[in-house]
């Protein structure tokens, strides 16, 4: 409670919401109308004879999360963040959230909207299936593809034999006390949603509980490589976008997440302990 009191008497007194907001409006962002729905994407551009790079985030974040990365690759290549349907400033999809057909909207956005041939694809939590799946369907214009959450979809294939080391790293990567706001969020998302969105306090304790728990391997009494603004600014986005509520869609509705086809472009993985604010990636 010590740490929900001090961010909370922050977001009270000294926050600058505007601020951060006049730093998200000076961006360049658009609208794309793909087939499920207007989704939002900020664009960085930079060097054109570079492959530009299509970075999607996961839960609780968002777009903005990339914008250190955009920082720090400067005018090298060009960065696309789009929004997922029901996060921030993109709308909830006219139709369930799917992986897939998140991938193929994401793909045209690229192609038809953008005018790229060829592009990289990273994708986070969430947005990782939705990577896998855009490499998986377009290999000829998918590049490479990075991840920090590989979907480990190849032991579901038939003939595929998991060694015994291939089983340990699997289970290892299960953590049934990080799992329960997943469930909530996956079966009961509408209720969690009324009471996350009628109090400001609920959501920033529902939130900055998992930044703390993931930011710093696990115990949840303060963060690392987050300040507090930076939760503020996370928590602040959502409140002030009425999104929580639909972000669960990402959790309750998908079935596809881990039936990508087989991945054959260049893949660079990386798996991570924890969670940083200020460098490449978000989640």
């Amino acid at each position: 409670m010590r740490v929900l009191e001090r961010l909370r008497d922050r977001w009270l007194n000294g926050y600058d919401w505007r601020a951060y907001e006049r730093r998200l409006m000076s961006e360049r962002q658009d609208v794309f109308a793909s087939d499920i729905g207007p989704l939002h994407y900020l664009r960085r551009v930079g060097d054109d004879a570079a492959l530009p790079v299509i970075v999607i985030h996961g839960w609780p974040y968002s777009y903005a999360q990339f914008l250190p990365l955009a920082d720090a690759v400067g005018k090298a290549r060009t960065i696309v963040a789009p929004s997922l349907p029901g996060f921030g400033h993109s709308p909830a999809a006219s139709v369930p959230f799917s992986a897939e057909r998140i991938a193929r909207a994401f793909h045209l956005l690229m192609t038809e909207h953008l005018g790229y041939e060829r592009y990289l694809v990273y994708g986070e939590d969430m947005g990782a299936p939705i990577a896998d799946w855009m490499a998986g369907l377009y290999p000829d214009a998918v590049a490479g593809i990075i991840a920090t959450h590989p979907s480990f979809s190849a032991q579901k294939r038939d003939g595929v034999v998991l060694t015994d080391a291939e089983r340990d790293f699997l289970a290892s990567t299960r953590d049934p006390a990080e799992s329960g706001y997943a469930h909530q969020q996956g079966t009961r998302p509408d209720t969690l949603a009324a009471a996350l969105q009628d109090s400001p306090v609920g959501l920033l304790a529902w939130i900055a509980e998992k930044i703390a728990a993931w930011s710093d391997g696990g115990v949840t009494t303060e963060f690392v490589n987050f300040d507090d603004d930076d939760v503020l600014d996370l928590v602040s986005l959502y409140w002030h976008t009425r999104s929580v509520g639909t972000s669960f869609r990402s959790y309750a509705e998908p079935d596809d997440l881990d039936d990508h086809p087989l991945i054959t472009v260049p893949a660079s993985i990386a798996a991570s302990i924890e969670e940083h604010a200020r460098h490449v990636t978000g989640a």
